[in-house]
């Protein structure tokens, strides 16, 4: 890392889900679910796809320090709010548009927050990884709290550094930080009424975004009948056909069909999803299970 350096969604992705699967190793079986590397995560952690399963959905946020009063959030909303703070954006067309159906997630199984972190550099990024401290320098706030937000205005979320609350601005309203150690107790919950197998509650986040999304929809699509659905083919069927077979091969939607066990068609939806969440909403998804 760059000393001093602004802080990019990505480090701050890679260093947050890198504490959380130490978090979560201690309750649940929290497995996060990388595109390229879905085989391997989900063979090697073990994922049943059989067992009931709760689906969290992080989506990523850069925060900007604010240090003034002349801040719009407290000039112009009038936010109850003290400098210095915080804030992400939620304002443009397209992040209105992905905030409703992150909404639409809230109301199923599925866990969905936006993270967004308490710093703004390489420098604190480096040194809250190294003590372990990222979660509790971060702030999770969930869609549903939010709520629906307006076509007009600029809309932000602002919070003060350890604070319990947050503001949602231009029209400015309190809401509750969400703890992570809030977001374990739901999920165990959820697991202990026997929520339906994973495989299951995945595919309802599929076909929510498909639904009411139209650019997820297209990128859907485009990873999952494109060129690079080859490549995922191959990985997926190599232990069953040879390479002069494979060659053969029409890639067309019934392959599916004729040549996928159901195992590995459902890695290849697997990582279908991951890769449009990522390229779409910025957004890592985990799974989370009981231990054994």
């Amino acid at each position: 890392m760059i000393a001093g350096k602004n802080l990019s969604e990505t480090s701050y992705a890679f260093a947050l889900t890198y504490e959380l699967v130490k978090l979560f190793s201690g309750q649940l079986k929290g497995i996060p679910i990388f595109p390229t590397q879905v085989e391997e995560a989900v063979l090697g952690y073990d994922v049943n796809f059989e067992e009931a399963g709760v689906p969290l959905i992080l989506q990523f946020k850069r925060s900007t320090l604010l240090k003034t009063n002349q801040a719009k959030e407290i000039k112009v909303s009038k936010a109850g709010i003290n400098p210095p703070f915080y804030r992400f954006h939620l304002h443009q067309t397209s992040v209105k548009k992905q905030h409703e159906n992150l909404i639409k997630l809230c109301g199923g199984t599925a866990e969905v927050l936006y993270a967004a972190p308490e710093f703004t550099s390489t420098i604190d990024l480096h040194n809250h990884f190294s003590n372990n401290s990222i979660i509790e320098n971060s702030v999770f706030i969930s869609p549903m709290d939010i709520g629906l937000i307006s076509n007009s205005g600029k809309h932000t979320v602002a919070f003060e550094k350890n604070k319990d609350t947050a503001w949602v601005c231009s029209e400015p309203s309190e809401i509750s930080r969400i703890r992570i150690k809030e977001i374990l107790y739901k999920a165990q919950t959820k697991l202990e009424q026997e929520v339906e197998p994973i495989i299951v509650e995945l595919k309802k986040v599929k076909e929510t975004l498909i639904a009411n999304d139209n650019q997820f929809s297209r990128e859907y699509n485009r990873i999952r009948n494109g060129p690079d659905r080859n490549i995922s083919i191959k990985t997926y069927t190599s232990d069953s056909l040879s390479i002069n077979e494979m060659s053969s091969v029409t890639y067309k939607q019934t392959i599916d069909d004729l040549y996928l066990e159901p195992k590995w068609r459902t890695l290849l939806d697997l990582r279908t999803l991951t890769e449009s969440l990522v390229k779409v909403y910025n957004a890592q998804l985990f799974i989370l299970q009981r231990k054994k």
